[in-house]
């Protein structure tokens, strides 16, 4: 059987502990030099290999974080799953994944066995059993835009609603008089800002809101918005999927983008850049808001008294040709 941290404590009469802490470089100042050096030699002598096992008995600690997802169906929570498991895997532990779309397993957090968790974008679940024993003192950093902010645990949000009024405004700069939003029917920040952004202009707001995500409906959905007779000659999706759906619609109905009718998503996932036109969108910073829950869950891993804390970031929006009016890019 493999030596672990017990089988060195052991032979040396010290606690699994101590022995963890010096074959894991901490700085124990209560550990002499030739201790460490005992350690080291029998680690040596008897071929010890790390595991995370090990890390478990000396630590009383799992080595696992958790991140509850509301879907893990597109290209963007493919994205935050890449992020989240980078920084999970530096900070040495293992990343365990669940989709909660469809509720919450009161069994779920005691079978995974979590050090802590990271909850995106899923605060109605969360809030479900948030001050009850049915999170089992597991530490949670809620993240994300939409449907994020839960009462009394960390935070770090994204400001979905100003970023969408950016993204609004853009359109508005570039000429567009009349302006669409195509999403999901599902409450938001998008939709609200939308909302608001064109009553503020005076206008009768065009919403077409599809069943799910589905890239498909989005197709249709913008062939629908192509052959309104108050065809709309801006819209701002939901997503970057939408936006490259809507995209390939309104080539289906022979709209011109974005001379006809400019396009602006919502993420900033890597295929949006790769499109004929290329997506404007606006993109989340989604490297930022992974290191900084991280943080705050490891500082509540430390000190499980901490006040929580909520941070909010600020979205970016990325011109390109699918509301660039000026270069005359276009779609035919």
């Amino acid at each position: 059987m493999p030596t672990t941290i017990q089988d060195i404590a052991t032979s040396l009469n010290l606690s699994t502990a101590v022995v963890f802490a010096i074959l894991n470089y901490q700085n124990d100042r209560l550990v002499s030099p030739a201790t460490r050096e005992q350690v080291w030699q029998m680690a040596v002598k008897l071929d010890y290999r790390p595991s995370l096992n090990d890390r478990n008995v000396a630590t009383e600690q799992t080595g696992q974080l958790g991140l509850w997802m509301s879907s893990i169906y597109t290209a963007f929570h493919a994205q935050i799953i890449n992020q989240v498991e980078a920084n999970v895997r530096k900070a040495g532990y293992q990343l365990v994944i669940r989709s909660v779309q469809h509720g919450v397993d009161g069994k779920i957090l005691p079978e995974w066995n979590l050090d802590g968790c990271l909850a995106f974008e899923c605060a109605s679940q969360v809030q479900a059993i948030a001050g009850t024993d049915r999170l089992h003192n597991v530490p949670m950093v809620c993240i994300g835009g939409a449907n994020s902010h839960v009462e009394g645990l960390d935070c770090v949000e994204i400001d979905l609603a100003a970023g969408a009024n950016r993204a609004l405004r853009h359109l508005t700069t570039i000429g567009c008089k009349s302006l669409a939003y195509l999403g999901p029917d599902i409450p938001d920040q998008r939709l609200t800002a939308y909302y608001a952004y064109v009553e503020q202009l005076g206008q009768q707001p065009e919403v077409i809101l599809t069943v799910t995500q589905n890239k498909y409906e989005a197709r249709r959905a913008a062939r629908m918005l192509a052959a309104s007779p108050t065809r709309p000659d801006g819209i701002f999706c939901f997503n970057d999927d939408m936006a490259i759906a809507c995209c390939a619609g309104l080539r289906d109905a022979n709209i011109n983008v974005p001379m006809e009718i400019a396009v602006v998503g919502c993420d900033g996932i890597v295929e949006a850049g790769l499109c004929d036109p290329p997506i404007t969108t606006l993109a989340m910073p989604v490297d930022e808001m992974c290191r900084q829950a991280l943080q705050f869950l490891h500082d509540r891993l430390t000190d499980p008294n901490t006040a929580p804390r909520h941070r909010q970031l600020s979205p970016s929006l990325i011109l390109r040709d699918s509301s660039n009016r000026s270069s005359g890019s276009s779609i035919k």
